[in-house]
């Protein structure tokens, strides 16, 4: 039991225990862009402050489309860094570091908004707890999403992720 609380190197990071924060959504983001807030930023001060070596966000939307829900993240913005970087701040305050879990919903958006619409790499729908239909993406959307995904993890080096 004592390595649990013992430094470990992850690759280039070191985290200070081994106590890790799971990606776990938290439904705080701001529910019409997605953009983090100052109470997501103290929640995560707690989180650190409790504790973890590691943080992971909760699941955090490339695209404004692949958002599960409206309190669910995004990084689809280089106006959010800002709101980024004082969540990340204060994972650091707290001595923890910080990855954030990027993401698209694909198939487990919420349809509920108009022009969202679940997409997945083929039109099968899938058997488990949310069954609705969706689109097949097309190469082009999926190049563009793999894009998207990139650029999400530039604005995040940004903010100060450290990873």
């Amino acid at each position: 039991m004592p390595e649990l609380f013992t430094p470990l190197r992850l690759g280039s990071l070191e985290v200070r225990n081994r106590l890790v924060r799971s990606a776990t959504g938290e439904g705080a983001a701001d529910p019409d862009t997605g953009c983090p807030t100052p109470a997501m930023a103290a929640f995560y001060r707690r989180l650190a402050a409790g504790g973890a070596g590691l943080v992971i966000t909760g699941h955090t939307a490339v695209r404004p489309e692949g958002r599960c829900h409206r309190g669910m993240t995004a990084c689809t913005s280089a106006a959010f860094v800002p709101a980024f970087r004082g969540l990340v701040q204060a994972c650091h305050a707290g001595g923890a570091a910080v990855v954030c879990q990027l993401n698209h919903g694909g198939r487990q958006v919420d349809t509920s908004h108009p022009g969202i619409v679940a997409v997945g790499p083929s039109r099968e729908v899938f058997a488990g707890a949310v069954r609705r239909p969706q689109r097949e993406l097309g190469q082009a959307e999926i190049e563009d999403l793999v894009k998207a995904f990139a650029q999400a993890a530039v604005w995040c080096r940004e903010a100060g992720f450290d990873g």
